[in-house]
């Protein structure tokens, strides 16, 4: 600095001037000035400082925000990957059932194949056994073709129409004696220890039943003398309830009523006995 009084050049620090001696003092624009200095310094300083801080809060701010975003994201993700999870693990349990389900149906198909198959072979028999029975039918038609021609029983009856006698020998030719041979017939194609139940053996027992109704018919066509016609209406009658016994067991037979079928079979063998006792009666 320059000294005041002299206006020689002296340090900066100098309390009195080298060259003139002077007190050196400062002036108060000076003082002032260095006051204004010394407070712009001060202020530039805060500010500084309110800078470093408000950068600080601004960093912190978007730390803060990024922190948020991120703790949403995560919550928005982990909402995600449970409704996944859950839809996972349905399709899963859906899965399981459906192949429980083919597991099942495949168990229901090979089961009704089993039971197609076993229907199929049931029918096969079934068929077998009724061509078995209608030739054996065929047999006994051709049978009683034979003993019709052989005896000539028709020819028999219009030539001795007024006859008792001859009433009850047509009876016995045309009737007991083709009864006994069906009779003889159905026990021989019958099996050993027969099942009264069995389809088989119930159309055998059809086909018995329809060769009875046959023989009845014929015992009615059968010419008779006014004086036998009681005789004759008795003939009938018990055979009738040969006929309705029959009827009735084949009937328990295909509704598997043993007991009722077991009564009407010794029903009708009873009524094959009184037939013939009164055939013997008579004669």
């Amino acid at each position: 600095m320059f000294c005041k009084i002299c206006n020689k050049q002296i340090p900066d620090d100098s309390i009195f001037c080298v060259f003139c001696g002077s007190e050196i003092k400062k002036s108060l624009t000076e003082s002032i000035n260095l006051e204004v200095i010394k407070n712009d310094f001060y202020y530039n300083n805060k500010l500084l400082k309110d800078n470093s801080i408000h950068k600080k809060n601004k960093a912190i701010l978007i730390l803060a925000t990024f922190m948020s975003l991120f703790l949403i994201s995560v919550i928005v993700l982990s909402i995600f990957l449970s409704i996944n999870i859950a839809i996972v693990e349905n399709t899963k349990k859906q899965v399981s059932d459906l192949d429980n389900s083919n597991l099942q149906l495949k168990n229901d198909i090979d089961r009704i194949s089993n039971e197609l198959n076993n229907m199929n072979s049931n029918y096969n028999n079934l068929k077998n056994d009724y061509n078995t029975l209608e030739d054996q039918y065929q047999t006994l038609q051709n049978n009683n073709k034979d003993i019709n021609n052989t005896s000539q029983n028709a020819e028999y009856v219009s030539k001795n129409t007024n006859s008792e006698d001859t009433f009850l020998n047509n009876v016995n030719n045309k009737i007991l004696n083709e009864l006994n041979l069906a009779i003889n017939h159905m026990n021989t194609y019958h099996k050993d220890t027969w099942i009264f139940n069995d389809p088989g053996e119930i159309a055998l027992e059809e086909t018995f039943l329809v060769k009875l109704e046959e023989l009845l018919d014929q015992l009615k066509n059968i010419k008779y003398p006014s004086s036998f016609s009681n005789e004759r209406n008795n003939f009938i009658g018990i055979f009738e309830e040969i006929c309705y016994y029959k009827g009735l067991s084949i009937e328990c037979s295909k509704n598997n009523d043993f007991n009722n079928c077991v009564n009407n079979e010794n029903a009708f063998k009873g009524s094959i006995d009184k037939l013939f006792n009164y055939y013997n009666s008579l004669i």
